[in-house]
């Protein structure tokens, strides 16, 4: 069986039947004779010149108007492959994007989310880092103020000893 006529079977191609061509889609409109209807997978039919009419006259070394035929139609068969596995292709890459869309929809809401809650705990600790700071002050000037009472208690001691601080 030819490559046409298992195109015609599987109902991809149909064109003018070709000669000795059992197989081959018969139509009894005439003026269909000249064109080559190619089905997608989504339904589409195209229909495209036969381009095999073209030459009528047959040289021994050009091919024959069958093979000619033949040639358009498996033409006709890969241009419709080819376009039905690109855009099966390019259905799930578009898809895909899609979900992934949407996945980093929700990523960049829960990144958000997170953001605001650390900027609330670095608000909070920046306030307890504040007051540390200023209670720490205070034990600074305590030990200041502790120094300073000790100093005049040294002072207080050395002149209340018996002799008058002299030795």
């Amino acid at each position: 069986m030819t490559s046409s006529a298992t195109n015609v079977q599987r109902g991809l191609v149909h064109g003018p039947p070709a000669h000795g061509d059992s197989d081959a889609h018969d139509d009894d409109d005439d003026d269909d004779d000249d064109l080559v209807h190619v089905h997608t997978l989504q339904g589409v039919v195209l229909t495209l010149p036969d381009l095999s009419v073209v030459g009528v006259g047959h040289h021994p070394s050009l091919p024959s108007a069958s093979t000619e035929r033949h040639i358009t139609q498996a033409r006709a068969a890969v241009v419709a492959s080819i376009g039905n596995m690109l855009d099966a292709e390019l259905q799930s890459r578009a898809q895909m994007l899609h979900d992934n869309a949407a996945v980093l929809d929700a990523q960049e809401r829960d990144v958000a989310r997170a953001a605001g809650l650390l900027g609330r705990e670095s608000a909070r600790l920046a306030k307890e880092a504040d007051g540390a700071a200023r209670k720490l002050k205070e034990v600074g000037n305590v030990q200041n103020w502790a120094e300073v009472l000790e100093r005049g208690f040294l002072v207080l001691e050395e002149t209340t000893r018996p002799g008058g601080g002299e030795e």
